[in-house]
């Protein structure tokens, strides 16, 4: 057998492929975050259609669009357990 099929073997592993996606996903949003000085609430994206500005946080930032369902996943991430039909602006 060639030397280099002896190592390669030893990268098929679970947990190496586990590593190596984790430090792409980590390197990924370091370079995202540092686009927003390193400001995670810019990956929410709040529609102007469905916040109500006077009850939100200061740090969030609004766009001029509809939004995403992210901005559904981040109030349910604050109180996951509601049964109020609007919470938190």
């Amino acid at each position: 057998m060639a030397p280099g099929l002896l190592n390669m073997k030893r990268l098929n592993s679970p947990w190496i492929n586990m590593v190596l996606v984790a430090l792409i996903y980590s390197l990924y949003l370091f370079l995202l975050l540092e686009k927003f000085n390193y400001n995670p609430a810019y990956l929410i994206s709040l529609g102007e259609k469905f916040v109500d500005f006077k009850k939100i946080p200061e740090n969030l930032v609004v766009w001029k669009n509809y939004g995403y369902d992210g901005q559904f996943y981040y109030r349910l991430a604050l109180n996951p357990f509601t049964f109020q039909r609007e919470e938190f602006g």
